[in-house]
This record gives C-alpha cells, sequence and structure tokens, in this order.
C-alpha cells in the first residue's frame, strides 16, 4: 500500500503542477511496457490528453496513474507514469 501511495502522490503532484503550467501542456500514460502491466493500462500506453482531462478505462476516470479516487483494482501497485509535454511538442 505504501508504494501505492507514493505513486499516487507523485503522479498527483505533477498533474496540480502541470495544470499551473499553462493550457498547452499535455500528458502521455507512460507504462513500464513488461508482463506486469495490467490490460487495462496497457490500453492507455501512449494516449495523449490535455492537462485536466481524465482517462477513460474499464468504465472509470482516471486523472492520473493512481488516482485515489479511481475503483482500487485500477491503482493498486500501479507503475504508470504520466509524460509531459506542450502541444508543440507533441504535433
Amino acid at each position: 500500500m505504501a508504494e501505492t501511495c507514493a505513486v499516487a502522490t507523485i503522479n498527483g503532484a505533477a498533474d496540480a503542477a502541470a495544470e499551473h503550467a499553462g493550457p498547452d501542456v499535455v500528458r502521455t500514460w507512460v507504462t513500464r511496457g513488461d508482463t506486469r502491466v495490467r490490460p487495462a493500462h496497457k490500453a492507455l500506453h501512449g494516449k495523449t490528453l490535455p492537462v485536466g482531462a481524465p482517462y477513460t478505462v474499464d468504465g472509470a476516470s482516471l486523472r492520473y496513474p493512481g488516482d485515489p479516487f479511481a475503483p482500487i483494482a485500477l491503482t493498486v501497485n500501479c507503475r504508470c507514469r504520466l509524460h509531459y509535454a506542450t502541444d508543440e511538442a507533441v504535433g
């Protein structure tokens, strides 16, 4: 549980900081790419959204990996991260 809380804290803080960075910031979901990645998160790998837009997976909205408001089955032991960039860097 400590690792799950740490992932939520790190990703939540990064997302909050990105929201204050400006409207051109986007984020891309990145998995570890190994056999331990759950299928729901594999489906999100590489998906880029504007900061503030939730990711939708298995009928749930996740603000970021480890989102404490998401179902625990989608967050416990999650090792995913978000990569942040500006719209100009992506497009």
